[in-house]
């Protein structure tokens, strides 16, 4: 993982490492409940907003690493932007189908 190999590289604690992947886990959940056609605008919403408050805290880091000269980390930073947005875009793409399910949740069918 890009993450904690920066995290390693920089001697950071191994209690930092597993919240960033409780986020993951917390992510692949999302992602996995997407699937399931109860919830599916709630869990859409989530999954799209956990996805930008990813790409903001790597965004932030980018821009941290790179005043502290920390090119490495940087670039890993963006490689991952890419990958989040990449996500979100595929979860966007979603949103028609997501009313849908949300309507005939409750009843309504269109």
């Amino acid at each position: 993982d890009r993450m904690q190999k920066r995290l390693a590289a920089h001697g950071a604690t191994p209690s930092f490492a597993r919240e960033a992947g409780g986020m993951v886990g917390a992510l692949m959940k999302s992602v996995l409940d997407l699937a399931r056609p109860e919830k599916a605008g709630r869990n859409a919403r989530d999954a799209f907003a956990t996805e930008h408050m990813e790409i903001a805290s790597y965004e932030l880091l980018a821009r941290i690493a790179e005043r502290a000269g920390d090119d490495e980390t940087a670039t890993a930073a963006r490689e991952i932007i890419v990958e989040e947005q990449r996500m979100a875009d595929r979860i966007a793409a979603g949103w028609d189908r997501f009313a849908e399910l949300s309507l005939n949740e409750v009843g309504v069918t269109v």
